[in-house]
């Protein structure tokens, strides 16, 4: 996660300090998506109505591939980050 002062920040020190076409990873703080969720459902004041269920990948591992199979007869690919 990045603040866009942080993403300002990076783009400027990339710009005066970088060099041309490299990539460089910023991160101001590694959160699980569990906890970036459970911020929406707070600073939404949805706690009557929403949760947030962690699930085991193995759980959804089926799941997972039955996609992969979908997108690849599709000719198309998936956005999800495996951890």
């Amino acid at each position: 996660m990045v603040t866009v002062e942080q993403v300002a920040e990076a783009a400027i020190g990339a710009m005066e300090k970088g060099e041309h076409r490299h990539t460089y990873a910023i991160c101001g703080k590694n959160m699980k998506f569990q906890e970036f969720y459970q911020m929406i459902v707070d600073a939404l004041d949805q706690h009557e109505t929403t949760q947030v269920p962690v699930v085991d990948y193995e759980q959804m591992r089926p799941i997972y591939e039955e996609l992969d199979k979908h997108a690849e007869a599709a000719g198309t690919e998936m956005a999800f980050i495996w951890r």
